[in-house]
């Protein structure tokens, strides 16, 4: 899957270099490494939850000696790491960076899970594909916090309950037998 349109390099840029200019942000943190799209910028947050889990500081120091250890180059060296600590001027707007970076994730899986079913609807039960479609819809809401999903399933609940219904027709492809 292509990520163009579906995640934000300054939000999530602007959420991990919060986390540097305060040391108790991390515990407001919900984010996952998961939830990023960049690469990079998944294994920082990954040092810096490490480093937090250890009770270290999360600074610039503390991350580049951690990140060293798992080749600090994968992650773009010192010099992108310091650019990260020092491009979010102040620590208010976090829960905005935050937010932002969770509603691309969810974009992203919605569009993995749609995938998905267009491709079971093709070659296996609608029922079936509809009820895992539903089901993991509901799973990015439950792992993404609040969201606008909410008011999408109503819809696809009823849009399930009318594929249960019988037509009172032959369904399927026939076989000749």
């Amino acid at each position: 899957m292509q990520g163009y349109g579906l995640y934000s390099q300054e939000a999530e840029e602007a959420a991990v270099g919060a986390l540097f200019l305060e040391d108790g942000l991390i515990k407001d943190c919900t984010l996952r490494p998961e939830h990023f799209y960049l690469a990079r910028l998944k294994r920082l947050l990954t040092i810096i939850l490490q480093l937090d889990a250890k009770g270290k500081p999360v600074d610039v120091i503390s991350v580049v000696e951690e990140a060293g250890k798992h080749n600090l180059e994968s992650i773009g060296g010192i010099s992108y790491i310091t650019q990260i600590a020092g491009s979010v001027p102040t620590v208010a707007n976090f829960s905005f960076y935050q937010d932002t970076v969770l509603e691309y994730y969810q974009k992203r899986k919605a569009v993995e899970i749609a995938g998905r079913i267009q491709e079971n609807a093709l070659i296996g039960d609608i029922s079936c594909t509809l009820r895992d479609g539903i089901q993991d819809l509901m799973q990015i809401e439950d792992h993404a916090g609040d969201d606008d999903l909410g008011e999408v399933m109503p819809s696809l609940v009823e849009l399930y309950g009318e594929s249960e219904k019988d037509l009172g027709e032959m369904t399927g492809i026939p076989s000749g037998f």
